[in-house]
């Protein structure tokens, strides 16, 4: 199966990247398009059928997370940063600290594959005297 994208549009929409990085990014690419294709498939909707700049982009940005657990810049995916000076402490917290490949639910709704969810309700269920 073709990927969706390109390690050249991932950089244009990220950073560019050395060899090895675009060598690995070509496979994130690919593994990150067969991740929609499933998700698409589990919806009943046919991926390839989406329109290729929404694939593309959903594709760049499961790869761009992946890659980012690699980097230990602060600021690349870190969801909490925090410093002290007393005892020279520091602690980060990392939104994919195992570079896994996966679809946000914002991802998942451009795609249109974000099942609808029940709505709330309530239920008296106390007895009352007639």
């Amino acid at each position: 199966m073709v990927a969706f994208a390109e390690a050249t549009d991932l950089e244009r929409r990220w950073r560019s990247l050395s060899t090895a990085e675009k060598a690995s990014a070509t496979v994130l690419l690919e593994d990150a398009s067969v991740a929609i294709r499933a998700e698409c498939l589990d919806a009943g909707i046919d991926a390839d059928d989406l329109p290729a700049d929404l694939t593309r982009m959903v594709a760049c940005a499961i790869v761009k997370r992946s890659m980012q657990a690699a980097t230990s810049e602060v600021g690349d995916g870190v969801t909490a940063y925090s410093t002290g000076t007393g005892p020279f402490t520091e602690s980060l917290t990392f939104a994919n600290p195992t570079g896994e490949l996966y679809l946000t639910k914002a991802e998942k709704k451009r795609l249109g594959i974000l099942r609808a969810k029940g709505r709330a309700f309530t239920v008296d269920t106390s007895r009352r005297s007639t």
